[in-house]
C-alpha cells in the first residue's frame, strides 16, 4: 500500500538558520513520525531552495497530500535561501502534485491564496499580515498535532481557533469560501490564519488512519490464503 506523503519545506539560511524555524521543524519531525512509519511518509527539508522544492515535488507526484511551508514570504513571494520564488510560478510548481492541503506559514501569504484555488488547491491556509515567529511556529504545531490525532482539517483548525482563544487570544480569521478575496475584509485585532477553500467539502478530509494490529493480520491471511488458490490452481 503506498503511503500519502506529507513534505515540511523550511526556507532556512544555511549560514544562519532562524532559531524558530529549526524549532518549528523539529516540533513537526516528532508530531508526524508518531505515524508516519506506519501509514505516512514525511518529507522534510530545512534549507528548501527552488531546486530541492521542484525536486521533491517531481518525485512525489500524487502521492503528495500535505505541502507546508514555513519562512519568509509576502503576498506574491516564497523567500526561499537561493532567492525569491514567484508565487503563481510556486502554485503551478506545488499544484502539479495535487496536494490536499496547502500551509503557507509565513507573513502575509493571503495574496497567494487566489492563484492556489484557482489551480485547483482543494484547502490552503494562509496569513493576512505579518505574523511572529513564536506564533506561527505553535499555530503550525497545535494545527498538525490535532491533524495526526484523526481530525479533520475543519476540526484541526477549530481546535487551534479553540486553544488560542481559551488562552485569552483573538480567534483566527474566519472561514473564507472563496476565489476572489479582494473584498474580504480583516479585523485587525484577529489573529491572522485563515482557511481558504472552495467547496466546504474539502474541510472534512483527514489523514488516513492507522490499521489495527488484527486487521492487518487479517488482510495477511487472505493474501498469504489467495496466493495458495492461485498456486493451486497452477498445479491442477
Amino acid at each position: 500500500m503506498t503511503r500519502p506523503i506529507v513534505y515540511l519545506a523550511f526556507a532556512n539560511d544555511p549560514s544562519a538558520p532562524l532559531p524558530m524555524l529549526t524549532e518549528e521543524a523539529q516540533q513537526l519531525e516528532r508530531i508526524f513520525r508518531r505515524v508516519s512509519d506506519t501509514h505516512i511518509q514525511l518529507e522534510k527539508d530545512e534549507f528548501a531552495t527552488l531546486d530541492i522544492i521542484a525536486e521533491k515535488l517531481r518525485h512525489f507526484g500524487e502521492k503528495l497530500q500535505v505541502f507546508h511551508y514555513a519562512g519568509h514570504a509576502d503576498g506574491q513571494k516564497l523567500l526561499l535561501p537561493d532567492g525569491a520564488a514567484d508565487g503563481g510560478g510556486m502554485a503551478r510548481l506545488i499544484l502539479a502534485a495535487n496536494p490536499r492541503l496547502v500551509f503557507l506559514n509565513g507573513c502575509s501569504t493571503r495574496g497567494q491564496v487566489q492563484r492556489l484555488l484557482e489551480l485547483g488547491a482543494p484547502v490552503v491556509i494562509a496569513t493576512s499580515r505579518p505574523v511572529a515567529d513564536q506564533m506561527a511556529t505553535e499555530v503550525a504545531a497545535y494545527f498538525f498535532q490535532s491533524l495526526c490525532s484523526g481530525m479533520s482539517i475543519n476540526a484541526a483548525f477549530q481546535a487551534v481557533e479553540g486553544y488560542f482563544a481559551a488562552k485569552g487570544q483573538s480567534t483566527l480569521l474566519s472561514r473564507v469560501r472563496s476565489i476572489s478575496l479582494s473584498e474580504v475584509e480583516t479585523d485587525a485585532g484577529a489573529m491572522p490564519w485563515g482557511l481558504y477553500y472552495e467547496q466546504e467539502s474539502a474541510l472534512d478530509w483527514a489523514l488516513p488512519k492507522a490499521q489495527e494490529p488484527e486487521k492487518m493480520i487479517q488482510q495477511s491471511a487472505e493474501k498469504i490464503y489467495n496466493i495458495g488458490k492461485i498456486d493451486q490452481a497452477d498445479f491442477s
